[in-house]
């Protein structure tokens, strides 16, 4: 499972809106590719993918890889995924609808209003930052790490909100 897109700044500084991807076309071959390949045969089919209202709004899906032996790269891909050792993806998109985020200076960042999916790509380095698996081939590893992360990172205010351990540290002047 994966997070394909989240409504965060993108390392180029642009967003997508997560309820404004449109899928009509995707639907009729949501192919995953690697690396945003698409001269290579795809390694696998996405499913189950729907915009997700939370924190951040996002897009998430089910990547479905190719049969073990149809190809070498699904099969090298899906051992990297399993293995924790590639945990990202990122969308390809038209967009249809965009605005400057900053109306001063258009090429800090635009926001993506609507846009049409083409694709999503298991890739090694993402756009979206966000874009991650959230769980792998029943491999627990990445979801124990954020586990341990919330853990280690995150603790309960007075009444109840789970809040990063930093800023409740300094709200509540714990030493």
């Amino acid at each position: 499972r994966f997070v394909m897109s989240a409504e965060i700044p993108d390392r180029y500084g642009d967003i997508v809106v997560a309820k404004g991807i449109k899928t009509s076309d995707f639907d009729k071959n949501p192919v995953v590719l690697w690396a945003h390949n698409s001269r290579n045969a795809p390694i696998g089919m996405w499913s189950e993918y729907k915009a997700v209202s939370g924190q951040p709004r996002r897009l998430e899906g089910t990547a479905n890889f190719a049969a073990e032996g149809l190809t070498e790269e699904a099969d090298q891909v899906a051992r990297l995924v399993e293995a924790s050792l590639i945990r990202a993806c990122s969308i390809g998109f038209m967009p249809l609808e965009w605005e400057a985020i900053d109306k001063e200076n258009p090429w800090n960042g635009w926001k993506f209003i609507e846009s049409d999916l083409w694709e999503c790509s298991i890739c090694s380095v993402p756009a979206n930052p966000a874009a991650l698996v959230k769980a792998a081939g029943g491999d627990a590893g990445a979801a124990m790490q954020a586990i341990e992360l919330v853990l280690d990172e995150w603790t309960r205010t007075p009444a109840g909100t789970i809040v990063p351990r930093s800023a409740f540290e300094k709200a509540y002047n714990v030493v």
